[in-house]
């Protein structure tokens, strides 16, 4: 004769092989951490395409190593870890670089990364 087993049985099996009640790792986030990237990223809100070079000075600064007028890295002051890579249309002449007028093609999204220093 074949028997089944009882009801409490399965359910506790059931519960065991979803991990429920099991320990979860604890999350923890630093308050003045978190509130630096709310502030990078409603900074970063700010660079547009159509916007100049000094409007993204204002909330970023140039990274170091090597940069291009068309193409720059930019750190947040706050975090040098978060960047972004803004791309402009060049208004400067030879010799005449990283003009405050220079005007925004295309910016990417926020990133992290560690800073390059020259």
């Amino acid at each position: 004769m074949r028997t089944t087993p009882a009801a409490p049985t399965i359910v506790l099996l059931v519960v065991a092989s979803l991990g429920i009640g099991a320990p979860r790792p604890q999350q923890q986030t630093t308050p003045a951490c978190t509130a630096i990237i709310v502030q990078a990223l409603k900074d970063y809100a700010h660079i547009k395409v159509g916007v100049t070079r000094s409007e993204v000075e204002k909330y970023f600064v140039r990274a170091g190593g090597a940069q291009f007028p068309d193409e720059t890295r930019y750190d947040y002051p706050k975090c040098p870890l978060i960047h972004v890579d803004v791309f402009f249309a060049v208004t400067g002449s030879v010799g005449h670089f990283f003009l405050a007028s220079d005007k925004v093609t295309r910016v990417s999204k926020l990133y992290l990364g560690y800073q390059i220093r020259d």
